[in-house]
């Protein structure tokens, strides 16, 4: 095997420092001014120097000088120097320095700030625009103000943007802007989403494209305006979201119940089923989907059975994210329990929900029979899911894995 071999320049006086490390790291240097820089072990093999192939050059990449080199830079003007406009700066920056100090609206602030970032000469301003902000970050912090209260949005977001940008720590939650979401949500006011971020306006109209799509094709071929209920499902189902957002953010520990009546809503349950009533039911009576969208029954059992079995599933790794207390936690909260009592007393509940959906199956009902057995399959496939862990999020887990292979692809017989 041919020896790469690197010629270094180097001094003729050699550097003990150089000197020690090429033996700690095996290598041997000659004592020639151009020295050969050779593993110990391929010295050993080497093979005679009539066989060594002709050295190999670096390949250039043919680059040009640059053309910003110094004479270039020093030969450059501008018309804008001299005393005069040195003057004129220093007037300039006197006036914004005042116009800082001066008495402004909390939004003008932040909006006049923005632009002399956005302009590059934010830097002429620093301690005082530091000054500023670190009132501004104290308000934030402070239970004391209300000023957050009354900004809209686009006020909102630019003080967190820049506050975060100076490198003051807070919240990195979308809580304030999920507020106006959901305000926007049960307004259902195109215009509001003005208001919101390009992601969540992008999320709003995409929302309320798709209900005026299904409420069109169910008042087209069942003569029904369900608009109003799609409208509900979804802002119910935002506020639940918003609901657990406000109890991570002001780090409130709900009892058991509150987080119950929020958690089988934000488990997405009635929106499953609701969705699944208007495919499975024909014809659609207005009664029935008044008594569907007051949420029957059959939908909160369903929801809690879900909930509950997807808190069993998920809640460690969730709560190793920092996520808000589950209906595990909230027990241990609640009661001083261990973690393996209340996950006792989590199934207790789940079974007496089961035995509360057994008896809604066999009574009377205005709802189609394929809607009941999809409220119970729900249930059923919930505890397939979650019965060795979290099998939403952890799929590759070996039970799981296997618990899946064998209900999608392997005969049954």
């Amino acid at each position: 095997m041919a020896t790469r071999i690197m010629h270094v320049p180097m001094p003729r006086k050699r550097s003990n420092y150089l000197h020690t490390k090429a033996f700690e790291k095996g290598y041997v240097y000659s004592k020639k001014s151009s020295i050969n820089v050779k593993p110990c072990s391929t010295l050993c093999s080497a093979e005679k120097p009539t066989d060594r192939k002709p050295i190999e050059r670096r390949r250039s990449g043919n680059y040009k000088p640059p053309s910003w080199d110094f004479d270039y830079i020093q030969s450059l003007n501008s018309e804008y120097k001299g005393e005069k406009y040195l003057r004129r700066v220093f007037e300039l920056k006197k006036r914004v320095k005042m116009m800082l100090e001066g008495v402004m609206d909390r939004v003008d602030q932040l909006e006049f700030i923005d632009d002399l970032q956005k302009l590059g000469i934010l830097y002429h301003f620093e301690d005082k625009i530091k000054r500023i902000l670190e009132n501004i970050y104290h308000d934030h912090i402070s239970s004391k103000n209300d000023k957050m209260k009354e900004t809209n949005l686009y006020s909102t977001a630019l003080e967190y943007r820049l506050l975060r940008q100076h490198g003051f720590c807070v919240s990195e939650g979308h809580y304030p802007n999920l507020r106006y979401y959901i305000n926007s949500l049960f307004r259902w006011d195109i215009k509001s989403m003005e208001q919101l971020p390009h992601y969540m306006q992008v999320m709003f109209l995409a929302l309320n494209n798709l209900i005026n799509e299904i409420a069109y094709d169910v008042l087209k071929d069942q003569g029904i305006v369900i608009i109003p209920y799609l409208r509900k499902l979804w802002a119910d189902l935002s506020q639940s979201y918003f609901q657990e957002a406000k109890w991570h953010y002001e780090i409130y520990k709900p009892t058991l119940q509150e987080y119950v009546e929020n958690g089988w809503i934000s488990i997405s349950a009635p929106v499953i089923l609701c969705h699944a009533f208007l495919l499975l039911a024909n014809p659609i009576e207005i009664e029935v989907v008044q008594s569907l969208f007051k949420y029957h029954n059959v939908v909160r059992l369903a929801g809690i059975i879900l909930r509950l079995v997807n808190d069993l599933g998920t809640s460690p790794d969730e709560m190793k994210r920092g996520d808000v207390l589950k209906s595990v936690q909230c027990y241990m909260n609640e009661t001083g329990a261990c973690e393996e009592e209340a996950r006792e007393y989590i199934r207790f509940l789940i079974g007496e929900a089961w035995k509360e959906m057994n008896r809604e199956r066999v009574a009377e009902s205005s709802f189609p029979h394929e809607f009941i057995r999809s409220a119970v399959n729900l249930g059923r496939t919930a505890q397939y899911m979650y019965h060795y862990g979290d099998g939403h999020g952890h799929q590759q887990h070996p039970e799981i894995k296997d618990q899946f292979r064998r209900l999608l692809f392997e005969p049954i017989a």
